[in-house]
């Protein structure tokens, strides 16, 4: 009989973590701002954004690394998470998140 338990697949490599550095602000009418800096990043293409009321996520690879961005916070406010907008600004390598508060008209 041939044991099988030493054939054991090889795990991936664990990606280092790196949060970014970010800011949170509240802009006009509750709209909250978040700014995330992604300098190894050419694009928002590999960006992933996971928004909830009152939480946000961002995950990126970093093409030909192996490391990833990861980004967990709690928002200051509640926010609808369907009105998100990001907007990419190259210049900066940045990311720019509008996360508009639920509208009061039912």
């Amino acid at each position: 009989e041939e044991e099988q338990e030493s054939v054991v697949a090889p795990l991936a490599p664990t990606k280092q973590i790196i949060i970014p550095e970010h800011m949170q602000q509240l802009g006009k009418e509750g709209v909250v701002i978040m700014i995330v800096r992604l300098p190894r990043l050419e694009s928002a293409a590999d960006v992933q954004l996971d928004v909830a009321p009152r939480a946000f996520k961002l995950r990126a690879e970093i093409p030909g690394e192996e490391s990833e961005y990861a980004l967990s916070l709690e928002l200051g406010s509640t926010v609808d998470p369907a009105s998100s907008r990001a907007k990419w600004k190259k210049k900066e390598s940045s990311l720019r998140i509008e996360l508009s508060p639920p509208s009061l008209s039912r």
